[in-house]
């Protein structure tokens, strides 16, 4: 979470190497997802996600570190069915709004104020730890 969050405050770029190993499978995988484009139905959808589902991301990364780490399969299973749950109804609510996010986002100080929140979770968790 740390590095995640020193990487989106631009302050180090350490993980643009990761994101170039992951940007050649993407590269291979993505024209598949064109297919079901435009998502009339739900098996689209379903294809479409299961394209989707492999677009590299920090944030999954990192739980997928937490729920490796934990005690046992079960607890692991649990922290990333928490997960997914979690960021359904955010993930739901960007699609509505992706324009305006879009905007949001892209300013600097915004990216900086969350990148330094990132960094104080990680340093928490950190010191929990």
């Amino acid at each position: 979470m740390i590095i995640l969050g020193l990487y989106m405050g631009n302050w180090w770029k350490g993980l643009s190497a990761l994101e170039r190993i992951g940007a050649y499978p993407w590269c291979k995988l993505e024209p598949w997802g064109q297919a079901f484009i435009p998502v009339k139905k739900p098996w689209q959808a379903f294809g479409f996600g299961l394209i989707w589902g492999w677009l590299p991301c920090g944030l999954v990364y990192s739980i997928l570190a937490f729920s490796l780490t934990s005690c046992n399969t079960q607890q692991g299973g649990m922290l990333m069915l928490a997960f997914s749950v979690g960021t359904l109804p955010t993930t739901l609510a960007l699609g509505a709004t992706t324009k305006w996010m879009i905007n949001f986002t892209n300013n600097s100080q915004v990216r900086k104020f969350v990148a330094m929140l990132i960094v104080i979770f990680g340093l928490v968790v950190v010191y929990k730890a």
